[in-house]
């Protein structure tokens, strides 16, 4: 679960799969303790990107698990099956249901004796706060996301990746209330953190890294905010490969940076990759999907004009 949670994906694959195998055959396919390594291979479909594998996969752990914890002893586990399977369906564009599935695991993690796994309610309250924040519930996300980072900094301090992510995502709370220069600052200073903790290629460094150059973007500063999106598609391609829905999501904020740059035609071939990906993962009439050819389309009419501008530049030199 460590390999995976730092994206060694490939060094932990034999051992996902035999723990997948062994414990189907010493405590059978509907045993807790089976449940936990459907949530282990779960989880590492999903960070592979491969969403469409995994949905089933926890969805079963999730079953079992209810299945047994008629007593509430399993009700750690349930948590923990309940909130994973929240972070695929958000990363599924899902966001009701991961809200919905985070409720209940936030509701259950109350019960626990004195909330004693504050790690575990700290990641909670972070993964709440993004479904809130998707769902436009803006001050909510911003006090949940406060009360986690309270929570991860008083656990382990400021130089922590799991208080840099935290923080990374309230300054782009920031940015949307106004506070572009506070969000550069927070931001500035969680991509030290994770460079430092995390050794620079990890989706988490992209992640602040992306933020940064959208806030630049959003303070005028166009030339600094492109070279950190090449930054973070280059940190995403260094740990999850060519073909990732990570990668695809930071195309497209490239993308729209050079159409709101008017540059449409730097635009259109990250477009094209950007729905490449995104149609390996999932249909056309997806959200994502959807909005990616909306930008083409934009794109390529703003092209066709650039051109004839450009022939009616030549004739009248003519």
């Amino acid at each position: 679960r460590q390999q995976i949670a730092q994206f060694h994906l490939q060094e932990c694959a034999e051992a996902v799969r035999q723990l997948h195998n062994e414990t189907a055959l010493r405590f059978g396919e509907d045993s807790p303790e089976h449940a936990q390594s459907l949530l282990t291979l779960g989880n590492w479909h999903a960070a592979n990107g491969d969403y469409t594998a995994a949905e089933p996969i926890l969805k079963q752990a999730v079953q079992i698990v209810r299945h047994h914890n008629h007593s509430g002893s399993l009700n750690e586990l349930l948590v923990l099956v309940l909130r994973d399977f929240g972070r695929l369906c958000y990363d599924m564009y899902q966001v009701e249901n991961a809200f919905k599935w985070h409720e209940e695991a936030l509701s259950l993690q109350k019960t626990l004796s004195v909330n004693h796994n504050h790690v575990q309610l700290a990641a909670i309250l972070c993964d709440l706060a993004s479904d809130c924040f998707m769902l436009n519930q803006v001050e909510r996300a911003q006090s949940l996301y406060e009360q986690s980072a309270a929570m991860y900094e008083k656990l382990f301090g400021m130089q922590h990746s799991d208080t840099a992510r935290v923080y990374s995502h309230l300054a782009v709370v920031y940015r949307q209330q106004g506070y572009a220069s506070e969000a550069l600052s927070i931001l500035k200073k969680t991509i030290e953190i994770q460079k430092d903790v995390l050794k620079y290629a990890h989706p988490r460094t992209a992640f602040a890294v992306l933020e940064y150059a959208s806030t630049l973007d959003e303070l005028g500063q166009t030339v600094q905010a492109s070279t950190h999106y090449q930054e973070a598609i280059r940190i995403l391609r260094r740990v999850v490969g060519e073909q990732h829905p990570l990668i695809a999501r930071a195309l497209l904020r490239y993308a729209v940076h050079h159409l709101q740059a008017k540059r449409p035609n730097e635009a259109l071939p990250l477009l094209h990759q950007a729905l490449d990906i995104i149609l390996m993962t999932f249909d056309e009439s997806h959200p994502v999907a959807a909005y990616i050819m909306q930008q083409l389309v934009v794109a390529l009419v703003s092209s066709e004009n650039e051109d004839w501008d450009d022939d009616e530049t030549d004739d009248n030199a003519l």
